[in-house]
Order: structure tokens, then C-alpha cells, then sequence
């Protein structure tokens, strides 16, 4: 087959050159192997849709240079079965530095026919922002060793999971929202997962899966509603699992192993089956159960113990039913004691806290600032009403054209909702 037209485009750019997408549609595979920036004017205008044994896009710096992409609409799926195909995915990284922004992933087929969106592998450092990705069925892959972030992006209605970490690799999420997967929103598979600032609902068997290898790393800031378990950790995945609001899981907010070593403290957990539960698999002092707030959970605790100073009380959010859970205007929670479930001392909070120091005192409802409004955008002035700050004011994480019903995912109401993810501001209960 001859070089498509962005092909040759690419192949005249000399290292380090910008390459623009003409605008249209392109059906041809595209292979980039020297850096250099992939400029569409937009996802509406540039289009990739490929129907091939092999990626869309294929990426190899060969570990020499950086690579960006924006601006793009990858359309994909498999021309036939996935058996024998080295990259059954929409777009491969392999030994990069690679930059993934503004751009849409979308499967032509089902989650067989579009198994992947994208996979990092190799000696890869990616970031992806500001992407939307709707199906395939392991969304978002960062191989063994690789490194990344993912802020900002929506992922919906996928198959298996939305963004995977496997062994030794090393991954944050931020301000991302991952929304109806058949099985886990996020999982790490051995290596380094940080969650922070994130919206996880509607996934059936997890919002976080932590399993299969050993992992590491922190979950904070979080809201995860609507999820069988919140968060499944297996095996000794060893966690910080901190300030989260964790509501209305079917199954459990947080099922563990007792051989895990989890340390869970300052979250709220409301509406849930079952809060905290810890599977018996022969563990002993494994892991640690700080204070938390519990408040209209089926039960509190399976096989583990609340902290004695734990907080049973309504969080008073201002409005569950349309997804505000700021804190109404009154007092704050505070527990009286200082200790983990298992006795050992806990540090003692700030005076002052800003938003990248970690909180250690109190459960605080005005922490999670995670909201749905009907067919109105979030304003910078709005925001400043409630001690908020958007990331990238004026606007919020996902664009206007960025709309879905929400009424396709279950438990939630009718009507078009923007989903947004506002900064936490943080201000220390009084000693």
C-alpha cells in the first residue's frame, strides 16, 4: 500500500517540526518514528478511521525523542480476529516521551473488534489529557515500566476497565471521571497507582481494582458512587486510602483482604451495602482503619472495627440529589481521639492546610467538591462562592460538547449534566 498523503507529511517533517493534519478523513494506518508535534485543528475536523490488523497510529522514538499529538479523532477497530496481532489497539507508544492531548477515541466495532485504545509500553513516559474515550475494552494500558499521568479526560461505557497500571509502572490519575465499565473504572496490576481528584461511578464490579500483583500508592480526593465496591484490594496491596467520599456501592465501599496492607482514614462513607470489609485470607495487623464517617450504610464494618473516634453523623451534603456534595454551612466534624483502629498514634493535623499538603485530621465534607449541574457551565465567580477554584479557569474539566445523559447510567435521574471536577479548598478544623 502506498503512503497516504499525513504519511508523507510526516516523513518530509524533519525532527522536532510540527506536522499539520490536513483536515478530512484518513483511512490509512500512520507511523511515527522521530519527534515531532501531530497538530488537527480539532477532533471535529481531523479524523484517523482505520480498519486494520494493527494500530491507527504506532509511535517508536526508539528512546531518542518526544512525541505530541492533539487536535485528533482516532476512529478503530480490527479488520479480523485478534489472534496474531502485535498491537491490537488504536494507538501504540513504544520507547517515547509521548503527549496525547485534546483528542477523541472512539471503536468502530464492539469491545472485540476494538480491544484497546491505547497502549504505553516499552522505555515510555505518556501523558493524555484532555481526552474522551467512549467502549473499547481496556481503555487506557501503561505497560510494565512505563511511566504517565491522565488528567482530565473522560472515559464511558467501556468493557473491562479504563485505565490499567501493570506491573512496575509508575501512574497518576487526576481529574479524570470513569463511568460505566462492565467490570473495574481503575486497576493496578502490580506498580505505582496515585489517584487523586477524580469522579468513579457506575462501574459493576469496581471503581478501583487493586489485585492480581502487589501494588502501591494513594487514593485521595475522590468521590466514587454507584460502584458494586468502591475500591477491591487483593493479595498486599499497600495503600493510602485517604479523604475520598465513597457513596452508595451495592457490594462495599472498601472489601479487602486482611492481608492488605491499606491504611484508610478521613473518608465518608454513606449509603453503602456495606462500608468496610475485610475478607479473611489469614492476615494478621496488616492493615489500619483511622477515623473515618459513617452515616446510613446497610453496615458499617465486616470482619474489621471502626476507629473509636469515628464520626457517625449526616455529612449534611447540600444536595445529593443533584450531585452536590459540598457541606452545608454549620460546624465541623471532628473526632476526639488520635489513634488508628490498631492503637497506633496518629499525626496530629495542621493549623493550616493548602491544597497539595495531605490532609491527616478530620473527615470534612467540604473537601469534595464534585458536582452535576443541568446544562450550565461552572464559573470561576461560582466557584469562588463555595472556597472552590477551578483548575484551569474559567472553565472545568470537560468541554460543552462533552454532554451525555445521565440517565445512562443507572441510579441516576434524566436530564443532560455537565460532570465537572473542581479543586478542594482546605481549611483545617479548629484544635
Amino acid at each position: 500500500m502506498p503512503p497516504s498523503e499525513l504519511q508523507r507529511l510526516i516523513d518530509a517533517a524533519q525532527p522536532g517540526a510540527t506536522v499539520t493534519v490536513p483536515k478530512g478523513t484518513h483511512t490509512v494506518p500512520v507511523q511515527i518514528t522521530k519527534s515531532l508535534t501531530l497538530k488537527g485543528s480539532s477532533p471535529a475536523d481531523c479524523l484517523l478511521e482505520v480498519t486494520a490488523n494493527g494500530s491507527a497510529l504506532f509511535i517508536d522514538a526508539g528512546g531518542k525523542g518526544d512525541v505530541s499529538m492533539e487536535g485528533l479523532t482516532i476512529k478503530w477497530q480490527l479488520a479480523g480476529g485478534i489472534k496474531g496481532v502485535e498491537r491490537p489497539v488504536a494507538l501504540a507508544v513504544k520507547d517515547t516521551n509521548a503527549s496525547i492531548r485534546n483528542c477523541r477515541f472512539v471503536p468502530l466495532g464492539n469491545t472485540q473488534q476494538a480491544p484497546m485504545a491505547i497502549r504505553i509500553e516499552g522505555r515510555s513516559k505518556a501523558t493524555v489529557s484532555d481526552c474522551r474515550f467512549e467502549g473499547f475494552d481496556f481503555v487506557i494500558n501503561y505497560g510494565p515500566g512505563t511511566e504517565g499521568l491522565v488528567e482530565e479526560c473522560l472515559l464511558r461505557d467501556g468493557g473491562h476497565q479504563g485505565v490499567t497500571g501493570y506491573d512496575r509502572s509508575t501512574l497518576r490519575v487526576e481529574r479524570t471521571m470513569v463511568a460505566g465499565f462492565k467490570y473495574h473504572g481503575l486497576r493496578c496490576t502490580g506498580g505505582t497507582l496515585h489517584v487523586k481528584d477524580c469522579l468513579l461511578m457506575n462501574n459493576k464490579v469496581s471503581g478501583i481494582y487493586l489485585g492480581n500483583k502487589d501494588g502501591q500508592g494513594t487514593i485521595s480526593n475522590t468521590l466514587m458512587i454507584h460502584n458494586s465496591e468502591a475500591v477491591a484490594a487483593f493479595y498486599q496491596a499497600q495503600f493510602q486510602i485517604h479523604n475520598n467520599l465513597i457513596l452508595d456501592s451495592t457490594s462495599a465501599g472498601i472489601g479487602m483482604w486482611d492481608t492488605c496492607r491499606l491504611q484508610i482514614a478521613d473518608n465518608i462513607f454513606h449509603g453503602n451495602a456495606k462500608a468496610l470489609v475485610a475478607y479473611p485470607k489469614g492476615g494478621k495487623d496488616c492493615y489500619a482503619i483511622g477515623a473515618n464517617a459513617f452515616w446510613q450504610n446497610t453496615a458499617d464494618t465486616e470482619n474489621c472495627r471502626r476507629a473509636d473516634d469515628s464520626i457517625l453523623a449526616d455529612p449534611l451534603f447540600q444536595d445529593p440529589s443533584a450531585g452536590d456534595y459540598s457541606i452545608k454551612s454549620g460546624p465541623t466534624l471532628r473526632p476526639s481521639a488520635s489513634s488508628w483502629s490498631d492503637g497506633k498514634p496518629r499525626p496530629s493535623p495542621p493549623s493550616t492546610l493548602d491544597a497539595d499538603q495531605p490532609v491527616g485530621c478530620v473527615p470534612r465534607t467540604d473537601l469534595y467538591r464534585r458536582g452535576m449541574v443541568r446544562d450550565t457551565h461552572p464559573t470561576a465567580s461560582a466557584c469562588a462562592a463555595h472556597s472552590m477554584e477551578v483548575p484551569h479557569a474559567p472553565r472545568s474539566t470537560f468541554h460543552a460538547d462533552e454532554r451525555f445523559q445521565a440517565g445512562d447510567f443507572p441510579g441516576q435521574e434524566k436530564g443532560t449534566f455537565y460532570f465537572f471536577l473542581l479543586a478542594p479548598s482546605y481549611r483545617a478544623a479548629p484544635r
